[in-house]
């Protein structure tokens, strides 16, 4: 098992405070904070400097009750409890101002970080995807970032899961797959969170040609690790064989985003009008 890249959470944001955002170069994509005019706002930014975070917290809290859609608190506020490592507060704030500003690479990476300090690994892979997609200057982190938090995400198993899915590959590379999808069952069962063993059992489904059961697995396993763009093109080839066109396009457009130029090659051809493209092929296992 590979040890897993160790990240300093509170030193890797990329800013530690909206006030400093309205300070600092922003990516091409992503609009500039404004800088507060209102009363609350301004107390709040006042305390903030004289180091009273709680209280500036306070009063953000309250600026929000009667303003929520007030985008530079929400940002403050997220960054007020990440700074206090009050990661849970953090989350919903910076997810609520990442939501209003998409294209902003800076903030969706610190979203990233939030939701690795929760350990929402999954969703915090799609935070640094989405920035490792985006030419600029945090490509290179986000890249960094994203194999990071894969790593992190491998090794989060517990021992008796991880020798499940272990036992579970050493069947099938033996060719035993009754013995290979008891395994990845258990696996499944006893982590129902985990997407590998979805995966795994998708697969087993596919070769065994029962569709819908494979899509139901590649649909959960999309959900769990949404990231995973070749379980997106795998989930597209069975649509098309269950004969529902809609799903299978909407996955193969999806697929069409992978950083992988094998997927996207795939999904871009399989988005073709061509008679070849419409039935799909499953891929060999992994």
């Amino acid at each position: 098992m590979r040890k897993p890249a160790i990240i300093a959470l509170p030193a890797i944001l990329c800013l530690g405070s909206a006030l400093a955002w309205t300070q600092a170069p922003q990516p091409a994509a992503g609009p500039t904070a404004a800088v507060p005019t209102d009363p609350a706002l301004e107390r709040a930014y006042g305390l903030i400097r004289a180091g009273r975070k709680l209280e500036a917290a306070a009063a953000l809290e309250a600026a929000l009750k009667s303003d929520p859609d007030n985008q530079a608190a929400l940002l403050e506020l997220g960054y007020i409890y990440a700074g206090l490592k009050r990661w849970g507060r953090a989350v919903p704030c910076l997810k609520s101002a990442a939501a209003r500003q998409p294209n902003n690479l800076r903030l969706r990476m610190d979203l990233g970080y939030a939701l690795q300090a929760v350990k929402d690994y999954p969703a915090a892979a799609a935070e640094f995807e989405f920035a490792a997609r985006s030419p600029g200057e945090l490509q290179a982190q986000a890249q960094n970032a994203l194999r990071a938090v894969r790593d992190l995400q491998y090794s989060s198993r517990d021992a008796k899961q991880a020798a499940l899915v272990e036992q579970g590959y050493a069947a099938l590379r033996k060719g035993r797959r009754v013995e290979a999808r008891r395994c990845f069952q258990n696996a499944a069962a006893r982590a129902p969170h985990d997407a590998v063993p979805l995966k795994q059992l998708g697969y087993l489904d596919l070769e065994a040609g029962r569709l819908a059961e494979a899509a139901r697995r590649f649909a959960a396993a999309r959900t769990l690790d949404p990231q995973d763009q070749f379980v997106v093109l795998q989930l597209g080839y069975v649509y098309q064989r269950l004969n529902r066109p809609e799903q299978a396009r909407e996955a193969f457009l999806a697929a069409g985003t992978s950083m992988d130029p094998k997927i996207r090659a795939a999904a871009e051809a399989a988005l073709e009008p061509a008679p070849a493209a419409a039935e799909g092929a499953p891929q060999p296992l992994p």
